[in-house]
């Protein structure tokens, strides 16, 4: 994922332009997604293979 990286190692994408991303962060077993405007707000929690097939499916999606 092509981004900035943040505190706690959390990465943004180069795209956002604002203060309302999503920001993910990378764990040995697990991705976790947030919301860039709310960090105390409730986090997605995905399992690696889930995560892979989640934004497969958004690039299937934005391609057409």
């Amino acid at each position: 994922m092509a981004g900035d990286v943040r505190d706690g190692g959390w990465k943004v994408s180069s795209r956002c332009e604002s203060t309302s991303c999503v920001e993910v962060r990378l764990e040995p077993d697990h991705v976790v997604v947030r919301a860039s405007a709310d960090e105390g707000a409730p986090r997605l929690v995905f399992l690696p293979g889930d995560w892979q097939a989640f934004v497969a499916m958004l690039k299937d999606r934005h391609s057409r």
